[in-house]
């Protein structure tokens, strides 16, 4: 009473105030509980005070009145409470998550949920948080922009019906981090509003609604990497029935918290098909996975890595005349904030790999020239010029990053300061440690020699020097992504232990009693064998070609081999003798006649050829030629010395002789060559009957 405790006093059975000077008050305050609902069905709590009081008349008399006054209070059942959200649609590509110079657009919706009563005089206040900034102008209300409303300082909302919403939006500009070192930026909207009650009395509410974002500063964004391996000999290139595994990994930076509700989606291009039942995830099969459809990942901790992989099998080329499977991995994730708030984002990997179609693949070549006589064939202490051609096909694009490698097998030496590229020698260059060569232009070649030492035979019982060349290159797809790729040759050289060498022999035979010598006129018989002196391996394709001198005229009909009459009236100008077999020999015949005089020197050389193939031992053919020569000459350089044999004998008559007498002869041998000696003479005298060497008489 008049603000001081009375414990004792009931209102309900009265209360005795002091008495209350001339224009002063008296204050009565008093509790009551709220005990149940208005009885009877009445929706409020009518509640009368009566003051029954005295005082005096001008002329002292004692008067006694009472005033009343009511008051009504309204149960909670007569409220209307509209609902009111607020939700946040920032301009970053995180939900609920600003970095600075973002914006966020607020949209506040207030529901009268009421079936009969509007609410009325209804006023927005939303004051923004240190580091928002509210962008004038950027009012709408009910989808009416509205250029002069601020929520900062209220906005006044028409009456919402019965039943009805009303929707305010507006855009607050991301100017500063929260203030504080607070990890979120905290919005409360209040919207203050007037109801009337059953009794038509109008009351006031307010309700409120809060938003939270979030600096990026708390976001947890993992790293996710998708590779891919094909069947294809060529990286990140596939033909159609190749396969490609990718493998997607996704890496939780974060030291200390987790990322959790992880699903993966990964819709595969147009030629690209997923494998059924080829799904792992780290490291454990999961038969019923299908990235096309979403792939539930366990929660990856702080720190830590999930890995998933999976088969696509290529079945047709990229659609719409695309040069490229371009694919697309999704990771859709939750991670909380600092104040355990569940947020949400997703994170893209794309992985790129290109048909065979696109493959620029050089022709590359390589041959070898011997220090051998025969092609292909080298002895310890030959050599061996190898030249490497890389062929551009590409009309329009070069191949780049070229790296040739070429090691040489065991019993090859690489010769030092012998590589020459396009013809210009470099000294430095080494193929077994590699050569790296310029650009080759579009539809253009690069040619790379070296030389190398036979210095032993080939290791292990081998019977040849494999030798392989790689050259690693680079293109570029039609997307200008490099591709690096790789072609090879092989060159097989042999050791001159595998060869077969015929021996070839071509001797004559002329009518003229000097041999080896003809005059116009004579004949001339020439005898071609060939001598196969392998005794386990066949000489085969054997071709002879004999070529006789313009001076000399095949005889018709005279040629036979190996015993068999030939027919024909000139020389064949090849002379097919099959296979030899081995220790086997074969044999031509034929005759020529002598028509004119030597046009040089003297003499008619006639070589005979044989061209033929062997096998190696290891079954590979090769070709080989050898010749033989052959001379006549002519009966012009034919020294004949004169020879004269004179006797004296023991008789008196001359060139007469009884039994008994001797006989002295003398043999004179006159060389009338004024150049030239005559050797190896010898002498033979048979004595006739009758006339016997004198022992010792010479």
């Amino acid at each position: 009473i008049n603000g001081s405790p009375d414990a004792s006093a009931d209102p309900t059975t009265g209360i005795s105030i002091p008495t209350i000077a001339a224009s002063s008050d008296a204050t009565v305050s008093f509790v009551a509980d709220v005990t149940a609902a208005p009885s009877g069905g009445a929706t409020d709590y009518v509640n009368t005070v009566t003051a029954e009081y005295t005082f005096q008349s001008p002329d002292s008399t004692t008067l006694t009145n009472s005033v009343t006054a009511t008051n009504t209070i309204y149960p909670d059942s007569v409220v209307i409470t509209p609902t009111i959200t607020k939700s946040d649609n920032t301009s970053n590509t995180i939900p609920h998550v600003v970095a600075i110079n973002d914006t966020v657009t607020y949209t506040i919706t207030i529901s009268n949920p009421d079936a009969t009563e509007p609410i009325t005089n209804i006023n927005l206040t939303d004051t923004l948080p240190s580091g928002l900034t509210f962008k004038t102008g950027s009012v709408s209300i009910n989808g009416s922009p509205d250029a002069s409303a601020d929520p900062t300082t209220g906005i006044s909302i028409p009456t919402i019906a019965a039943s009805s919403d009303a929707t305010v939006s507006f855009v607050a500009d991301v100017t500063a981090a929260p203030s504080g070192g607070a990890l979120k930026y905290v919005n409360t909207v209040t919207a203050q509003y007037s109801f009337e009650s059953p009794d038509s009395t109008t009351l006031t509410n307010s309700v409120t609604a809060t938003n939270t974002i979030y600096p990026n500063s708390v976001v947890i964004t993992p790293t996710i990497t998708k590779s891919d391996n094909t069947s294809n000999t060529i990286p990140h290139v596939v033909a159609i029935g190749d396969t490609v595994t990718y493998t997607i990994t996704i890496s939780n930076p974060d030291a200390t918290e987790p990322i959790t509700n992880i699903n993966l989606t990964d819709t595969l291009p147009s030629g690209l098909t997923f494998k059924t039942g080829s799904v792992s995830i780290n490291g454990s099969p999961d038969a019923s996975a299908d990235p096309t459809t979403g792939i539930s990942i366990p929660t990856i901790a702080a720190s830590s890595d999930a890995t998933v992989s999976f088969v696509a099998d290529v079945t047709a080329a990229p659609s719409g005349g695309a040069t490229d499977y371009v694919n697309t991995v999704t990771a859709q994730y939750s991670f909380e904030s600092p104040d355990s708030t569940t947020l949400t984002n997703s994170v893209t990997a794309t992985n790129t790999i290109y048909p065979d179609s696109i493959v620029i693949t050089p022709t590359i070549t390589k041959s070898d020239n011997t220090s051998n006589t025969v092609p292909h064939i080298v002895a310890i202490g030959d050599t061996v010029t190898y030249t490497i051609t890389i062929s551009n096909p590409d009309a329009t694009q070069p191949i780049t990053n070229i790296n040739l490698t070429d090691t040489l097998p065991s019993g090859l030496t690489f010769k030092t300061g012998s590589v020459s590229i396009n013809g210009s020698p470099d000294a430095s260059a080494d193929p077994t440690t590699g050569i790296s060569i310029s650009t080759i232009a579009a539809s253009s070649d690069a040619t790379v020699s070296f030389v190398a030492d036979v210095t032993a035979a080939p290791s292990g019982g081998a019977t040849d020097y494999v030798n392989t060349v790689t050259a690693e290159y680079t293109f570029q797809s039609p997307d200008s992504t490099p591709i690096t790729s790789s072609v090879t040759a092989n060159n097989t050289i042999y050791p001159a232990s595998d060869l077969i060498v015929p021996t070839v022999t071509k001797s004559d035979t002329s009518s003229n009693p000097i041999a080896h010598v003809a005059t116009i006129g004579d004949t001339i018989d020439y005898t071609i064998t060939i001598q196969n002196t392998n005794a386990t391996r066949p000489i085969t394709n054997v071709i002879l070609r004999d070529t006789i001198p313009s001076e000399l005229t095949f005889n018709p009909n005279s040629l036979d081999i190996n015993g068999t009459s030939t027919p024909g009236s000139s020389l064949p100008t090849s002379i097919s003798l099959g296979t030899i077999n081995p220790s086997s020999s074969a044999t031509v015949k034929f005759s020529v006649t002598v028509a004119n005089n030597p046009t040089s020197n003297s003499k008619y050389i006639n070589t005979a050829e044989v061209d033929y193939n062997f096998q190696t031992t290891n079954g590979t053919n090769l070709s080989n030629t050898v010749t033989s020569t052959n001379t006549v000459y002519y009966e012009d350089v034919v020294i004949t010395p004169t020879i004269t044999k004179s006797d004296n004998t023991s008789n008196t008559v001359p060139h007469v002789v009884a039994i008994g007498d001797t006989v002295t002869y003398t043999i004179t041998i006159s060389n009338p060559d004024a150049t030239q000696p005559i050797t190896n003479i010898n002498l033979t005298d048979t004595l006739p009957s009758g006339l016997t060497f004198k022992t010792g008489s010479v």
